[in-house]
This record gives structure tokens, sequence and C-alpha cells, in this order.
């Protein structure tokens, strides 16, 4: 800006004389000792000076009026109390007969019952089925012998239901659970010709560590229930949430069939209920 734009700020200037103001100053004095006008300039150096201690002193003050608001929050905040939580009310103590607190007493059926892989529940009192006849052992595996080959190799024979499931034991023995006795015979008969590669024996000559197995990791494997296209349908619409992907023909018939079998149970029922009065 020029000397004459800056004479014209000062003059037009309203307001309080902020450090804005004694900047202003200050270059107009450097233009006017440049043009060799040296009382102005120093007239104005002056003022730029005065005006500036002056806006320092103002936030100084300012600075120091926070600071005692702070602290004057603080100490409120020290006399200040918080409400009391009113009291809970306990829950009525209920007294128990002697017959529920020894039932309390002993521990329930799912507190000693456990999952296993195949999410049925597994119990120290479950019995191995067909005295172990579907059980086969896989012995003398090497490490290219993994789990997932035997499976594979499983899954590609035939079988009367369903499919054995292997149970890993060690790195060098795992124990096959067939659906039955019969499909078990058949994999060891299978398994006994030169071509195979894996080695199986009847689980009465298993190791320590495959019979130390649980009882619930040696049940059958059971046959899972197909999804009906209907379901099929229905379950892809409700993750996808689109609608008029199902078939309302097929949901339908589906109802109409559950009906058939819930009344087919029911009428079961009632003719063995029948059949126990008539005694």
């Amino acid at each position: 800006m020029t000397e004459t734009d800056l004479e014209r700020k000062l003059a037009s200037w309203s307001g309080a004389q902020t450090a804005d103001y004694g900047a202003v100053c200050s270059d107009l004095a450097q233009l006017k000792l440049n043009k060799g006008d040296v009382a102005e300039a120093q007239q104005l150096f002056q003022q730029a000076l005065a005006v500036t201690e002056a806006a320092h002193t103002l936030a100084e003050k300012g600075n120091a009026s926070d600071d005692d608001w702070e602290s004057c929050w603080e100490q409120n905040l020290q006399h200040m109390q918080q409400p009391k939580r009113p009291a809970l009310l306990e829950p009525r103590k209920r007294h128990a007969t002697p017959s529920q607190q020894a039932q309390l007493m002993q521990p329930s059926a799912s507190c000693s019952m456990r999952q296993n892989g195949d999410g049925r529940e597994d119990s120290d009192e479950m019995t191995i089925p067909f005295d172990g006849l579907h059980l086969l052992e896989c012995y003398s595996m090497t490490q290219y012998d993994t789990v997932l080959k035997l499976e594979d190799f499983l899954r590609h024979l035939q079988w009367s239901s369903v499919a054995p499931v292997v149970r890993p034991v060690d790195d060098t023995h795992a124990v096959v659970v067939c659906a039955n006795p019969a499909d078990a015979r058949s994999l060891l008969q299978t398994c006994g010709q030169p071509a195979c590669q894996w080695q199986l024996q009847q689980f009465n000559q298993a190791c320590a560590k495959s019979k130390a197995l649980k009882a619930g990791e040696l049940q059958p494997p059971r046959v899972r229930q197909k999804t009906t296209t209907a379901v099929a349908r229905r379950l892809i619409g409700n993750a996808l949430r689109v609608k008029g992907v199902q078939d309302k023909d097929a949901e339908q018939l589906l109802k109409s069939q559950h009906a058939e079998k819930k009344e087919a149970r029911a009428q079961k029922e009632r003719q063995l209920e029948a059949a126990w009065g008539e005694d």
C-alpha cells in the first residue's frame, strides 16, 4: 500500500486501537522514514509502540480473567455433592423346600454335557453303539497322508446312507467313524487291496490314544436333511432382503406337507393313548 492509502486508512479507522492499528502506524512510519520525514516517522513509531503494548496488556488481563474463571469453577465443583443413588430394592427371598434344595445341589444335565464337532451333545454316560464295529483305525499315516486326503478318498466311495467322518488322533493315527458296521466291513475290504494307500484295522486293535476318544466323537454320522428349493429361496430372499424370490406355490406345498406330518404324529399319539386306555 502507498503512503496515501495508509494515511487514508488511519483517518477512517473506527473502533478501538488494536494491534492491527499499530501495524498500520508502523508501516506508515517506515514509508515516511524512507522518504526522509524523520519527525513524523518517530511520532508514528511511538504511537504504534503504545498501541501494541496496550493490546498486549489487555490480552494478558483477558487470560488472567479466564484463569480466574477456571479456578473459581474448580472450587465450586469441589463443594458440589453428587446426588445419592436410590437404594435398590432387595429381591424377596424365597425359602426352598428340602426337595428343592436337594435338586439345586445336584448338577444339571446341561452342565455335564458338551458338544462335539458335529454339534451333538456328549457325556460320560453316552455309550458307543454297535459295540464299536462301525469304527476303524487308520494307522501308519505319513506326513503326506493328511486327514483331508483321507476324507476326500472316503467321499468318492459308495455308501449305504452317509459317508464316514474322520476323527484325528495324532500325526500317524485317525479313527474312521462309519454309519453302520456294514459300511465299516466294506471299507476295510476296499483298503485291504494292494492298490490302496490307506492302512485300516478294526477298532479293537486300535492304539490307546484312539480308544481314549470320547464316546460322543465316535457316534455314527447322521444323514443331513436336504434343503428344499422353497426353503433355499426363502433363505436367499431373507439374506438379500429381496421380495419376489420366494416360490409361493412351493411354500404352500411345504406348509401342507408339514401340516400332514403334524397330523400324522398327533394321530399316532391318539392311537397310543387309546391303546393304553383299553388296558
